[in-house]
C-alpha cells in the first residue's frame, strides 16, 4: 500500500512571484484575499494560461450530512475577474452523504477539476455585483452551502 504524502494540487503550485508575471493583477489581488479568507488552510495556485488562475483550497470541513470528513475546493479565478463569476467550484469526487442519499442538483457528480475527478457544487451567482462578489465570498459562501446540508432525509422535507 502507497501513502499519499503529497497532495495533487501541491505539485501544481506556483509561488506568488512567478504567478505575477503570468496572471493579470485582479485576479492576483483576488487570490491574496481567498488566502486571507482561508489562513490555515493549503492554498495552491497555478495560472490558467489566459491571465487568470487556478485554486484549490485544502481541508475544507464538510460537515455532518458527508461521509467524508473534508475536501479540497477547486477553482478558477479567470482573466475577467472581477467582472466574470469565479463558477463553478469543485470538490472530491468520493463526496457521499452519511445517510447514503444520491448527491442531487445543484450537486454534480462526474466532473473534472483540472483533470482530476471530481464533484461540481453549481452556485452561479446572477445578480452578482462586480467588486462585493468576491472570489473569496463566493469560496465561502459555497463552503457554507455545503456545510448546511440536512444531515438526515427528515431533514430534506
Amino acid at each position: 500500500m502507497t501513502t499519499l504524502t503529497e497532495s495533487p494540487w501541491q505539485t501544481r503550485d506556483v509561488p506568488e512571484e512567478s504567478l505575477a508575471t503570468t496572471v493579470n493583477p485582479a485576479p492576483l489581488a483576488a487570490l491574496r484575499e481567498v488566502r486571507d479568507a482561508f489562513a490555515g488552510h493549503d492554498v495552491w495556485a497555478w495560472p490558467d494560461g489566459f491571465g487568470g488562475v487556478h485554486v484549490v483550497i485544502e481541508g475544507i470541513p464538510l460537515g455532518a450530512a458527508w461521509a467524508q470528513e473534508t475536501s479540497w475546493l477547486g477553482f478558477t479565478i479567470n482573466y475577467l475577474y472581477p467582472d466574470a463569476d469565479t463558477y463553478p467550484h469543485y470538490v472530491r469526487a468520493d463526496l457521499s452523504r452519511a445517510d447514503g442519499i444520491a448527491l442531487v442538483a445543484p450537486i454534480h457528480v462526474g466532473n473534472a477539476f483540472q483533470e482530476q475527478p471530481a464533484v461540481m457544487v453549481s452556485r452561479s451567482s446572477p445578480r452578482r455585483v462586480s467588486g462585493l462578489s468576491t472570489a473569496a465570498r463566493k469560496a465561502l459562501s459555497v463552503v457554507s452551502f455545503i456545510q448546511s446540508q440536512p444531515a438526515t432525509q427528515t431533514e430534506l422535507r
